[in-house]
């Protein structure tokens, strides 16, 4: 090993050439937005800033106060829709299967007021400030808006053919046949469907139907997803009897003029609330004097809205009431819906004449049911206690 050795003067004049800083630590982490380049301490901090100022919504349109799915049916009258575009720097629109072009929300709802039949496209883009990827929204319309002669001719001929109780379902069809054309055919085809629900749910030969059918509850609410949308009172008259039907109580205040279904409704659909305590006692229905048919209702429907009658007008419980509640709530031919509304009025009926034993079986058999068993279980809490 060998030494090297270094004057003095040289020394002095190398150390001083030497850089006086202390060696440098580990390099500090520094997190960098790939937008706009600034840098910041930590992830959260840079997290916080990309979501306030790099963020760019969905794009969105609301059409007569509502957002279409992204494929839907629109149903307008004369009236042009208000149309609201949001986080949107372009709207763009293409008819009948014309290119999508820019157009503003007022010409969009003015053409759509025009429209009878046909389809829309419509693309929503929000661009933002330009330094991120832009949001594109789209949607895919059908426009069904007949006019209000389309409409008053259709109901016409379904009073005509279908308003009685003893249509069939060759009739039915016949209907869908003379109503095809129409400007008004999916209005006047959710009618004739409810039509049909009913004589599959009645499973009556007579009519044409062949053994129990069980896909009636999908052809209801297919009719009443087009009919909700019609602000007139075949169509609204119809909505609540499907909804009777399908224990959907969340319009029970609306009134139909049916005296047994109103009654009803105001039966049940506090108990559907789990609202047992408020059951209007006052009777807003029309007279049964001055109804008339308009329609075929289902026999198991008319059943639960005569008994709802029925128990109402009942002063005291005995083995003979409790035996009917029993048979009608057992029959085999009995839906689950049906047969949940008349346990629902057993066991109402049963608390309020103080029959407590009979009311704990009707409550136990509605526990855990979609529509009445929070109702039941916080009833059966209560007695327990």
């Amino acid at each position: 090993m060998t030494v090297g050795w270094i004057l003095e003067g040289d020394r002095d004049r190398f150390l001083s050439a030497l850089d006086p800083t202390p060696p440098p630590g580990p390099a500090s982490v520094s997190f960098q937005c790939p937008f706009c380049k600034s840098s910041f301490p930590d992830r959260e901090h840079l997290s916080s800033h990309v979501q306030q100022h790099h963020s760019v919504k969905r794009p969105f349109v609301l059409i007569a106060g509502a957002e279409p799915s992204t494929e839907d049916v629109i149903r307008f009258r004369s009236v042009a829709p208000s149309v609201e575009v949001f986080n949107c720097t372009e709207l763009a629109a293409g008819f009948d299967g014309d290119p999508v072009r820019p157009i503003c929300a007022t010409a969009l709802a003015q053409r759509l007021a025009e429209t009878r039949r046909g389809t829309v496209r419509l693309r929503l883009t929000n661009a933002s400030d330009g330094s991120v990827q832009p949001v594109d929204q789209m949607y895919r319309l059908r426009v069904l808006a007949p006019d209000e002669a389309s409409l008053i001719e259709i109901d016409r001929l379904f009073l005509e053919r279908l308003g009685r109780g003893d249509v069939n379902l060759n009739e039915v069809d016949r209907f869908y046949e003379a109503t095809r054309d129409s400007t008004a055919t999916e209005y006047a085809e959710a009618l004739a469907d409810y039509v049909r629900a009913v004589l599959l749910k009645d499973s009556d030969s007579r009519t044409g139907v062949s053994g129990r059918v069980h896909h009636y509850h999908e052809i209801q609410n297919k009719a009443l997803n087009v009919l909700k949308a019609f602000d007139r009172p075949l169509a609204k008259l119809l909505c609540a009897l499907m909804r009777f039907g399908l224990n959907d109580f969340s319009l029970w205040r609306e009134i139909t003029g049916l005296s047994d279904l109103d009654h009803a409704n105001r039966l049940l659909g506090p108990l559907a609330e789990d609202d047992g305590g408020t059951v209007s006692g006052t009777d807003r229905s029309v007279a049964p004097g001055t109804q008339v048919l308009v329609c075929p209702v289902d026999i198991d429907t008319d059943t639960v809205a005569r008994l709802g009658k029925q128990a109402t007008e009942l002063s005291r419980w005995g083995p003979a009431t409790e035996e009917q509640f029993v048979a009608l709530a057992e029959r085999p031919s009995l839906d689950s819906f049906d047969r949940a509304k008349i346990r629902a009025l057993w066991a109402v009926t049963a608390l309020r004449l103080r029959a407590t034993m009979s009311a704990q079986q009707a409550l136990r058999l509605l526990d855990g049911d979609p529509t009445f068993g929070s109702w039941a279980s916080s009833n059966l809490q209560r007695i327990d206690s």
